[in-house]
């Protein structure tokens, strides 16, 4: 069974979903096709326990897996999901339930993967803060053109710091620096070179917001398969650069008439 996300318009793209699973020992079952391996994929019965494992009869397991684990064609591998056979059932009112519920916990795992891999529009909520936003500095400009000015600064501030976890987050789910150079409205070259050589203020924004180095932030993402960013509070980082803009301010030299 393939996953195909509603957002992929093009279809059979790099980012078809299949569920896989594990064994007791811990091993995704695999079977040999010419000279290469392929896993072989577990679907989730929805009418009955447990479920069973596709692929050639030759070498299939006899035994039910103990996690299940959503996956990509891009690469990408979410978390695994406890596997009970006698469990998962998912209510329907009026009719027999269905008993994919862990199946269907890694089809959202892998949804979210797809959705962020592949929608770059930003989501409803957010455009529409942006817009009041926008309105609100807009009336600043025309009203108090210094506080506006200060503004601008946080905003290209706050986008700075955005920007390297936003970067993160792409990797963990396997989009390419060709997607992110274009989503970003710059080139391939010029967003790779800027983080495989990091200057020292990218670096320094980097560790304060999460500790490592830019290096290890990528390696992280790449390795994790989640966006390694969850710690960061973004209310401590406002006030941050609203303290250093009001300390800015004191030590700036009166204005002269």
């Amino acid at each position: 069974m393939t996953w195909v996300h509603p957002d992929d318009t093009l279809g059979a793209t790099r980012h078809a979903g299949e569920l896989l699973a594990r064994l007791p020992g811990g091993t995704i079952p695999t079977y040999r096709v010419g000279k290469l391996l392929a896993e072989r994929l577990f679907v989730d019965a929805w009418e009955r326990d447990g479920g069973w494992w596709q692929g050639p009869e030759n070498g299939r397991p006899d035994q039910q897996p103990t996690h299940l684990v959503p996956s990509c064609e891009c690469g990408w591998y979410g978390a695994d999901i406890p596997y009970d056979v006698h469990g998962g059932e998912v209510p329907r009112p009026g009719r027999e339930p269905m008993r994919d519920g862990a199946g269907r916990t890694a089809q959202a795992a892998w949804r979210d993967h797809a959705a962020a891999a592949l929608t770059a529009a930003v989501p409803g909520p957010q455009r529409q803060a942006l817009a009041q936003l926008a309105a609100a500095a807009g009336e600043l400009a025309e009203e108090r053109p210094r506080a506006a000015l200060t503004l601008s600064r946080h905003l290209r501030d706050l986008a700075a710091l955005i920007e390297p976890l936003a970067v993160a987050g792409a990797l963990a789910h396997h989009v390419t620096w060709d997607t992110i150079g274009a989503d970003l409205g710059q080139s391939r070259q010029a967003v790779n070179s800027r983080y495989v050589k990091p200057s020292a203020d990218l670096s320094d924004r980097v560790h304060r917001l999460t500790g490592r180095s830019v290096e290890e932030l990528l390696n992280l993402a790449r390795g994790r398969g989640a966006p390694p960013c969850e710690a960061v509070t973004w209310t401590e980082e406002i006030h941050r650069l609203l303290s250093s803009s009001e300390q800015d301010q004191e030590h700036a030299e009166p204005v002269t008439q």
